[in-house]
């Protein structure tokens, strides 16, 4: 519950394509800078941005990441 109260608060994230409004009509205050990017050079490092999906068959989610500048950290249950 935490976690949903601050996404809320901080009015979540908007895309390119200006999809994500609030319940009050307003776009969401964070804009990621890579998404949709992949094989585009990262504008911190110049490494090659990847993508990789989350979740199985036509529900997963994509998610786009500079495999330099964000490592992905694996956590265990």
């Amino acid at each position: 519950k935490p976690v949903l109260e601050k996404a809320i608060a901080a009015r979540g994230a908007t895309l390119k394509d200006g999809g994500y409004q609030d319940t009050f009509g307003e776009y969401g205050q964070f804009i990621p800078q890579i998404y949709g990017r992949k094989g585009d050079p990262c504008d911190n490092c110049g490494q090659t941005i990847q993508r990789g999906t989350l979740g199985p068959g036509k529900s997963a989610r994509s998610y786009h990441f500079c495999p330099d500048c964000q490592k992905i950290e694996f956590r265990s249950k």
